[in-house]
């Protein structure tokens, strides 16, 4: 009888040593699939974000490499942005100067969805010598 009770002593060991192991396993898995699944979803949406903030960017500096940020005139602005911005973005453009001058561009900035935004500083020469310093904050988001 002695050697019976033993038996089911080492059973009860063994049963909760498997419990154990497959709680253990349980947790792993679901650890994982978590990690998983918060890479997918990273990867899915960190690509057209970038490339939205890129677009944003390269607006930016076409208007200043064109002369046309440094002209002051909405009406400018707005129609070089305009021409750049690709059917599927949208964009508001903040130019300010250090004389105290502000002017906007575009569309407002929505408030339920994504929207990518940078800085782009600038001068305006008069011909040999600065002028006045100036930046340009774009935010640029989907349609």
């Amino acid at each position: 009888m002695a050697r019976g009770d033993e038996m089911k002593g080492l059973m009860k060991k063994g049963f909760v040593f498997s419990l154990d192991i497959a709680i253990a396993v349980l947790v792993t898995l679901l650890i994982m699939a978590a990690a998983h699944r918060n890479i997918v979803n990273a990867e899915k949406n960190s690509l057209p974000n970038a490339q939205m903030a890129a677009v944003g960017s390269d607006i930016a500096a076409l208007l200043d490499h064109k002369g046309v940020l440094q002209t002051l005139d909405e009406e400018k602005i707005e129609s070089g942005m305009n021409d750049l911005m690709p059917q599927n973005y949208d964009m508001l453009l903040k130019v300010a100067v250090d004389d105290g001058t502000v002017l906007y561009a575009g569309d407002s900035v929505p408030a339920e969805q994504f929207v990518s935004s940078g800085k782009r500083f600038f001068t305006i020469k008069d011909q040999a010598s600065i002028e006045h310093y100036g930046y340009a904050s774009y935010w640029i988001w989907a349609r």
